[in-house]
């Protein structure tokens, strides 16, 4: 790898089909200040664009919602 960012999501800017690792640990909760969808799914729709076509998602899920 050449570069790797630690960071909040929201704190980065990048474009479409740049990152071609994405290794994610998303919020698992409902959004308690809007129409209460689900947080992790909207994660997943704000940050898959950025990955390149043929990159790796590693999606990190709790046993606990697996079940």
């Amino acid at each position: 790898m050449d570069r790797v960012l630690s960071a909040a999501w929201q704190t980065c800017t990048l474009t479409n089909e740049s990152i071609t690792l994405l290794f994610l640990n998303p919020p698992y909760n409902y959004d308690r200040f809007g129409d209460q969808r689900r947080l992790e799914t909207e994660f997943l729709k704000t940050t898959t664009p950025k990955l390149i076509r043929g990159g790796l998602l590693v999606y990190i899920v709790p046993l606990t919602l697996l079940g």
